[in-house]
């Protein structure tokens, strides 16, 4: 008996446009932050007929993908399980369908997707054991710290288990034991592996500085220099780069900064993991830079979406402390 083997035969002259507009799209999307642009060119991408299924589903994952990050949950949902009918191997609309139950607010809903709809979610955020680094954060995020740390040596293999103090170092964040998160954070950055990327690992430990009020310096440093020169972890250090120009004095540079930054961080918390995981602190630092600058409006904003984002966490607790004293100004 023959074995057949399907092909496929594209016009040459459509896959060139398809990765052209694919090409503008990665630009607009994650350099730029104009989702509306990059959404009308996977559409225009749509227009040009392609058989080849590793393509296709390419493209309906990026559709899918852009809706998620637009807080159209239900419409990217569907165009990711069209791009895994199309390529059953095609894991990165697996990937984020479990981020999708994550980013609307069900953390335990992401636990069980990834654990019992898609066991085959290999090599998460491009990690071999990227899946259970996923699900500690979904605990995190749900206030079960105890239950994250059962991860903690499993995501690492033996000869870099002192990596562990890593993700140790970011619960603390979380609970609020910030001398401590400094500390283990300050060890891990001795002995760098690549679980995180550098800049990843730079906007953690900052955040553990300003919160610890220790080596203020290099923190506000990092941050500065992630917002000048990152094109793609600029919002991340926005906030925090506006509450150090806050703290020096410089109030109207400061809220120049810090109002449209964060509303544009709201905005991709909506659809991006890393914006909504990290949203209580940003959150909690835009109320801190408000009051320093005697924004009363602005600093109750960010204190309430600091308790929205994760009431679970020591700076919602705070947040809510802030909020009490300032109704009563």
């Amino acid at each position: 008996m023959r074995n057949y083997k399907k092909t496929y035969k594209d016009n040459p002259g459509n896959i060139k446009r398809v990765y052209r507009l694919i090409n503008k799209y990665y630009k607009e999307k994650n350099l730029y932050n104009n989702l509306d642009t990059a959404y009308s060119l996977i559409l225009q991408a749509f227009n040009y007929k392609v058989e080849n299924p590793f393509l296709k589903s390419a493209l309906y994952y990026f559709k899918g993908d852009l809706e998620i990050l637009m807080g159209r949950y239900k419409e990217g949902e569907e165009d990711l399980l069209k791009a895994i009918e199309i390529h059953p191997g095609n894991n990165d609309p697996v990937h984020r369908i479990c981020e999708m139950e994550f980013l609307r607010g069900n953390p335990f809903k992401a636990i069980e997707k990834v654990e019992n709809e898609y066991p085959r979610a290999k090599n998460f955020w491009g990690l071999g054991r990227g899946h259970l680094l996923f699900k500690s954060y979904c605990y995190i995020q749900a206030g079960k710290f105890e239950e994250a740390r059962v991860y903690f040596p499993q995501i690492v293999d033996r000869a870099h288990r002192e990596s562990t103090k890593c993700f140790e170092g970011i619960t603390e964040i979380f609970k609020g034991n910030y001398q401590k998160a400094f500390s283990l954070l300050e060890i891990f950055e001795k002995e760098f592996i690549y679980i995180l990327t550098v800049l990843e690992l730079r906007l953690i430990i900052s955040r553990a500085r300003i919160l610890a009020e220790k080596g203020l310096a290099r923190s506000r440093f990092y941050f500065d220099d992630i917002f000048k020169f990152s094109k793609t972890k600029k919002h991340l250090a926005a906030i925090s780069a506006a509450y150090f120009r806050a703290k020096e004095g410089k109030r109207s540079e400061a809220q120049e900064l810090a109002k449209p930054a964060f509303e544009t961080l709201l905005k991709l918390a909506k659809g991006d993991f890393e914006t909504k995981l990290w949203l209580f602190y940003d959150a909690y630092i835009y109320g801190k830079t408000m009051e320093l600058c005697g924004n009363k409006k602005e600093a109750i904003h960010g204190y309430r979406e600091c308790i929205k984002a994760n009431p679970h966490t020591d700076l919602a607790q705070k947040s809510t402390a802030s909020l009490q004293r300032l109704n009563e100004l």
